[in-house]
């Protein structure tokens, strides 16, 4: 099986710089030496060599050693493994992150903010939620068999659209919760219509 050309990453709030960097086997270098294929167990930034990383919501890296080993790869393109080694790496990076008024994000470093170029990407309109929201709940549900109905989704989209534009409203529900909402209420149809099997 190809494997593809990205390395995908969930950031989350107590992520170490290990986890990005990888680290040494201890147990394995002391038996088979630093020199052995398995002494070095790689992490993202350097599975990531050559092709894309995908940084999901970069905004919840919270440590600094995390954001400072984020920073170093893309400043000099080496990881470096407990001060004593260096592995070349080189990606691109994509990063998601999160509105600054949710809770659990973090600011970024200025240097590592510096280095990444920001695109607002706007509320969709009606017809492309509604596209988004049969897609992923059908992909979500297609295990029981189940298909998202159009009406359902064109009812939620309705909803979602008209709540995203209110001034009243701060912050408005966000995708995802409008994708969970149509899945439990498929997940509690399927069931009711199970018990009268």
């Amino acid at each position: 099986m190809r494997t593809p050309p990205y390395i995908e990453v969930a950031c989350h709030s107590h992520m170490t710089a290990t986890e990005l960097t990888g680290d040494i086997d201890i147990a394995v270098a002391l038996q088979a030496g630093l020199d052995h294929p398995l002494a070095y167990i790689p992490g993202p930034l350097v599975m990531a060599h050559g092709g894309i990383l995908i940084l999901d919501e970069i905004n919840r890296l919270n440590p600094p050693y995390s954001q400072a080993a984020l920073l170093q790869v893309l400043q000099e393109h080496y990881v470096f493994i407990r001060g004593g080694f260096k592995i070349r790496s080189d990606f691109l990076v994509i990063a998601t992150s999160n509105p600054s008024e949710y809770s659990g994000v973090y600011e970024l470093s200025e240097a590592l903010a510096d280095r990444m170029k920001v695109v607002e990407i706007p509320y969709p309109d009606k017809d492309l939620l509604k596209s988004i929201l049969s897609w992923k709940s059908s992909l979500y549900m297609e295990h029981l068999g189940l298909k998202a109905p159009d009406a359902l989704t064109e009812v939620t989209a309705t909803f979602m659209t008209l709540v995203s534009q209110d001034s009243n409203i701060e912050v408005g529900p966000s995708i995802r919760s409008a994708i969970y909402a149509i899945t439990t209420a498929m997940s509690k149809a399927w069931l009711e219509v199970g018990k009268f099997r």
